[in-house]
């Protein structure tokens, strides 16, 4: 059962883990779409204008929680690149 409380939860930036969205194997029942392939299509779907956009937020949102954030995407790109 839920239950309300006084107690209030609160974000700390210093304790934000970043991991890279590596989908597992979905089954999709007939002709349903699994939710890797949702996003695969919004994301094919991106001008190189919206690609640009969506980048600058994603820098501007994390940059000050991790340190070398443009490293950290490197690093869990690098797989990716491998497939």
């Amino acid at each position: 059962m839920i239950r309300r409380t006084s107690h209030i939860l609160r974000h700390d930036a210093s304790r934000v883990i970043a991991k890279p969205y590596l989908p597992g194997e979905e089954i999709a029942a007939g002709d349903a779409v699994s939710r890797a392939g949702l996003l695969m299509a919004r994301i094919l779907a991106l001008t190189d204008a919206d690609v640009a956009e969506v980048l600058q937020q994603v820098r501007r949102r994390f940059d000050r929680r991790h340190k070398e954030f443009e490293g950290l995407l490197e690093r869990h790109f690098a797989p990716a690149k491998l497939r």
